[in-house]
């Protein structure tokens, strides 16, 4: 807006585009112009630079109408500046409609002569017009703006009065008590609406009916369920869903937690491609189609629960399905269920969340049909393709009923993430002379005692059960069975806080879990009544009297859903009984199983051990005692010679249940895992020695001989496997002359790990490959440093290091082995004859020099130059990113708070940037040819897929965020003591030094210390598809940042540039012959693309 009016004029543009919100949120039409359908207005902008400048409205059909906005309109030059600029736009685009809107304290004029006369414009009618009518017709045109009637029937002077207590107002207030649960809330709404229109003006900003919506409902303003505006019903539905998913549950702990400050911190990996480990709660951002897979109460459940409840807290659209076995897909989706919750009216909630932005399916592992859910799900997808979805399961799933999903596993907890959530849980049980850090401190001993830490690591559902165990001092915890023992033990002598305790007998509630457990498992569909039926059945059976049974079976379902150990929830029109978490189930059944004779259960065996869903039941049968059974039937029923069936492995998983199987039991599944170590096939061998490497506690001489007999073998992937094995078992069992040379072979052929400059072998070593050969190179290394503590060895580790064949990963982990082992060799022998030269290669690998820039300015002062250069680095990238994305924006604050930089973390991982040096990122604060930059950075932003509004939002706010140092040089001269011309020549040394100590402590973030831990896999083939110039392209292969000029070459290799390139790279390399690097990428290339090169 002009600012006529001054500040009234300001306040009345609030008012008006406050006056339209009402009309957006309540679907009424606005009456102001006439168009073939009712202008009624879905969205709202304000300072547009459009032909109305002030307001913009978008109606149902799409039809824009521009609005200029002028409180007490008068005939000025601000007057003629607004109609003129209207009248352009009409006469620009044929279907646009333009509003002159004003006041009653308006010209009469205007209000009333022109207004009406532009109406008979409209109409084809020439007579009797005004003099300020003539005027107008004039003034279009001097502007060459024709005066026909199509042109002025869209032009329009609307007068509206918006003032407290004006019709205007009135007529807006009342609208909204139609969509206003509480109708006192009304003048509350208004004043909400106006002021959030102040803050539109100010920040350009857009509202439509659910950003208005959403505005409303985070002031606490209560909208009607009865709306029919599918925006309020969305609206609605995402504060249920926030509300709904904002608390933490941990199984055993009576504290009420938050899933917001609470969560206990996960973090996931890829199962394929780059294998950083990064947090979940990235997921959404980094995938558009996403399988999360975990172990058994590895925390899925309340991923998803965290998940949609930070979306929902972000304003996003998200849609949340439990899947359950007795359920289809489309059933799930019908919201016949949630409309009732919310009620509202299913088809207004099936519009609002027609379109979701997320869909997050939790528990695709309980479903019996996992296929025909994985086909409705795909079908979903495809109808709905800009919806991101997530989909949870436990190991073990078929990755090939989602084709071209991402795979994502759940890694265990860190020691730190488990104690920092076991505080939350301790400090309401504090004795007076007792802190957490001592409780603490118990806790991480009693888990390591009672060998329990693994577990949990695994298993964060057990925590809240585990510090229950530890206030009451169990001192032993055989297996997990055992601990899942103690746990419904725990559920039975301990009432839940918050209910009145129901009193059963221990030993009658045990077996009504067991059948429980049993029968749901077996039939998860059934209904309570029917599953009464069953157990009363079951206790007849076992000698109850008909009467006793079904007084047994009532009152321990009362119990068990007392304890909440099992819900009661209402399905199709009959109330259903479930287990509050799966595991529970499956350990009841297992239970059950194991009451069961031996016969009966080799029987059930043949039955269901290749079903997934009996999976865990086998191995808690093992553990509850019946592990000779299980694993000798699972040797019976194993074919040997077919590699692929899953018999064997099964054994060993349920020999890892106890502490004490026989020997002869452990030795008889160790020979026939032995006989698969030497299959020709690499993910055979490897997933045996997976299921070796957890018996070696119970097995060491035995597993250790046969890797070390096999250690020599022939095959790669065998010899892996042994030494993998061997360096488990202990040092006797590894051959060092032989580990040097396996830990070549994982150096020279990495499994999985592409890299067009290095020529390598690729070698498909299955799932487990890349982890065992990091486990041979870290743990090999150590064994070589322990056994050969030399110069030699250590040398030989840092070419290692430095040749950067390894990924990051190992790198630095590598460099800290290395590094501690030096400092250690020093401390053993002040002594030590060649003490100096380890001291010299120390110095060398930490680059201890640093260590004394503290105390020296002129070395203070050349750390904050390096500063400077890695800022003017980071700036000139991020200004790259900018011009490639060609995206103008204005980042608020509060954004800048929130934003992560997912995007840019995304970009450097995928061009690589962490496994080159920094003076390779410093190359880009000379600005050296930057067209051949944006190229590659184009081409790489689209080979990775990101969105370019998200990266350049990201570098917008990054690039502000950078400040640079000006008086480094006057600083550098004054600590020589040179004189200084300059208005600081007055200044001597100690200011010098006082400036350094203060620009030192503020402390820049570079770029890489800002962004996530990111993985990244590009598919450079998606840039062949849009515009990047050839000629750029290739002369990057002349840049002198070797990021760069690799990136252009993988661009190159994928065919991006078409023949125009190929033309370009032959004339590039007859013109740089001599040229190391472009020769290199040229000979990278040429395989490609070229011929007879």
């Amino acid at each position: 807006m002009s600012g006529s009016g001054g500040n009234g004029g300001y306040e009345y543009q609030a008012r008006v585009t406050a006056y339209v919100a009402a009309h957006i949120l309540t679907q009424q039409k606005l009456g102001w112009i006439e168009h073939s359908n009712p202008d009624i207005p879905i969205a709202v902008a304000a300072e547009t630079n459009g032909p109305g400048d002030d307001i913009k409205i978008t109606l149902e059909d799409g039809t824009t109408v521009e609005v200029q906005v002028k409180h007490r309109l008068q005939k000025n030059e601000k007057f003629w500046k607004a109609i003129l600029k209207l009248a352009q736009g009409l006469a620009e685009n044929p279907h646009l409609y333009c509003i002159l809107l004003t006041d009653s304290t308006a010209s009469g004029t205007f209000k009333d002569e022109l207004r009406q006369d532009l109406k008979r414009l409209g109409q084809g009618r020439t007579d009797d017009l005004t003099g300020i009518t003539h005027e107008v017709i004039n003034e279009f045109a001097k502007k060459g703006i024709p005066d026909n009637p199509s042109l002025f029937r869209r032009l329009l002077i609307i007068v509206v009065d918006l003032e407290d207590d004006t019709q205007g107002a009135k007529f807006a207030q009342e609208m909204l008590l139609h969509v206003l649960a509480e109708k006192n809330q009304l003048s509350q709404a208004w004043n909400i609406l106006v002021a959030d229109a102040s803050k539109l003006i100010t920040n350009r900003g857009r509202r439509d009916a659910e950003g208005i919506a959403r505005l409303l409902g985070s002031k606490s303003i209560q909208l009607s369920a009865n709306s029919s505006n599918p925006a309020i019903t969305a609206e609605l539905y995402r504060e249920w869903l926030k509300k709904t998913t904002s608390d933490l549950i941990v199984l055993g702990s009576g504290k009420d937690l938050s899933i917001e400050k609470d969560w206990i911190r996960l973090r996931v990996k890829q199962s394929n491609g780059d294998q950083t480990i990064f947090k979940a709660e990235l997921i959404p951002e980094l995938y558009h189609r996403t399988i999360v897979v975990g172990d058994p109460g590895s925390g899925k459940s309340n991923l998803v629960k965290r998940l949609a409840h930070q979306l929902s807290v972000l304003e996003k659209k998200v849609l949340l399905v439990k899947l359950t076995p007795d359920k289809k897909f489309e059933e799930l989706i019908s919201f016949d269920d949630l409309a009732k919750k919310l009620s509202v009216d299913k088809n207004e909630l099936s519009v609002a969340l027609s379109y979701p932005d997320y869909l997050l399916v939790d528990g695709l592992d309980e479903c019996g049909d996992r296929a025909n859910i994985a086909d409705a799900l795909i079908d979903w997808a495809k109808i709905h393709s800009i919806t991101k979805i997530i989909v949870t399961t436990r190991i073990g799933y078929e990755p090939e009923l989602f084709p071209g999903w991402e795979n994502v596993e759940i890694q265990p907890l860190e020691k730190s993430d488990i104690l920092n959530f076991s505080k939350k849980l301790l400090e309401d049980s504090l004795s007076n002379t007792e802190t957490i850090e001592d409780q603490l401190t118990a806790f991480d001993k009693w888990l390591q005692n009672t060998k329990t830490s693994l577990l949990v690591a695994r298993n964060p559902l057990l925590l809240g059960f585990l510090i229950q165990l530890f206030k009451i001092d169990v001192e032993i915890i055989q297996n997990r069975a055992d601990l899942y023992k103690l746990i419904i033990e725990q559920f039975i002598s301990r009432p839940v806080q918050d209910r009145e305790p129901i009193k059963f007998g221990k030993r009658e509630a045990q077996r009504i879990l067991t059948i429980s457990g049993w029968k749901l498992l077996n039939e998860p569909d059934i209904s309570e009544e029917e599953l009464l039926e069953k157990i009363i059945e079951e206790l007849e059976f076992k000698g109850y009297t008909q009467q006793e049974a079904e007084k047994q079976a009532v009152s321990g379902i009362d119990f068990w859903e007392n304890r909440r150990i099992f819900e009661r929830s209402r399905e199709r029109h009959q109330d259903t009984i479930n287990f509050i978490h799966l595991t529970l189930c499956e350990y009841a059944a297992a239970k059950y199983v194991s009451d069961l004779d031996d016969q009966k259960i080799c029987k059930w065996l043949e039955e269901v051990r290749q079903n997934i869903k009996w999976k865990e039941v086998i191995l808690f049968a093992a553990g509850l005692g019946k592990v000779e059974i299980i694993v000798n039937h699972l040797l019976e029923l194993n074919n040997t010679e077919n590699t692929t069936s899953t018999d064997i492995l099964v054994a060993a998983n349920a020999l890892k249940e106890v502490n004490n199987a026989p020997f002869e039991l452990i030795k008889a599944v160790v020979n026939q895992l032995h006989i698969r170590l030497e299959s020709s096939n690499p993910s055979v061998v490897l997933e045996a020695a997976k299921a070796l490497l957890d018996l070696i506690s119970q097995a060491t001489d035995l597993i250790g001989n046969i890797a070390q007999n096999l250690s020599n073998h022939t095959q790669l992937w065998t010899r892996l496997a042994a030494i993998r094995l061997g360096l488990q078992c202990g040092d006797q069992y590894v051959d060092l002359s032989i580990l040097k040379e396996v830990i070549d072979e994982c150096i020279a052929e990495p499994a999985r790990i592409y890299s067009p400059f290095t020529p390598q072998k690729l070698k498909d070593y299955g799932k487990y490959g890349r982890e065992f050969q990091k486990q041979v190179l870290l743990q090999g290394f150590q064994l070589l440093l322990k056994k050969q503590p030399n110069l030699e060895t250590a040398k030989h580790i840092k070419e290692v290091i430095s040749s950067k064949k390894l990924s990051s990963g190992i790198i630095m982990d590598l460099s800290t082995i290395l590094h501690n082992h030096i400092s250690e060799e020093l401390k053993k022998n002040d002594q030590k004859e060649d003490r100096k030269e380890w001291t010299i290669f120390l110095i060398k690998s930490m680059n201890l020099n640093n260590i004394f820039n503290e105390i020296h300015p002129q070395k203070l002062l050349q750390t904050l130059k390096e500063e400077e250069r890695i800022k003017y680095a980071d700036k000139s990238f991020l200004e790259a990113v900018l011009r490639v994305t060609d995206n103008n924006l204005r980042v608020s604050i509060s954004l800048q708070q929130a934003q992560k930089l997912i995007g840019l973390g995304i970009l450097l991982k995928g061009m690589d940037w962490w496994n080159f040096p920094i003076p390779d990122w410093y190359v880009l604060s000379k600005n050296n040819d930057l067209e051949a930059v944006d190229a590659v950075i184009k081409g790489t932003i689209i080979s990775l897929n990101i969105e370019h509004q998200k990266i350049a939002m990201e570098a917008k706010i990054a690039l502000e965020q950078i400040q640079f140092y000006k008086d480094l040089d006057i600083i550098e001269s004054a600590l020589e003591r040179k004189k200084i011309k300059s208005e600081n020549s007055s200044q001597i040394f100690d200011w010098a030094w006082d400036k350094i100590l203060e620009i030192s402590n503020q402390n820049y973030i570079s770029l890489f210390s800002k962004i996530p831990a990111v993985p990244a896999d590009p598919k450079w083939e998606l840039a062949r598809e849009i515009d990047i110039s050839p000629e750029h392209l290739v002369r990057a292969l002349k840049h002198p940042s070797q990021v760069i000029y690799q990136n252009a070459t993988l661009l190159l290799m994928n065919g991006v540039g078409g023949s125009e390139a190929i033309n370009l790279i032959e004339k590039l390399l007859k013109e740089n012959k001599n040229n190391e690097q472009v020769v290199e990428a040229v000979s990278n290339i040429a395989p490609h693309l070229l011929e007879d090169e």
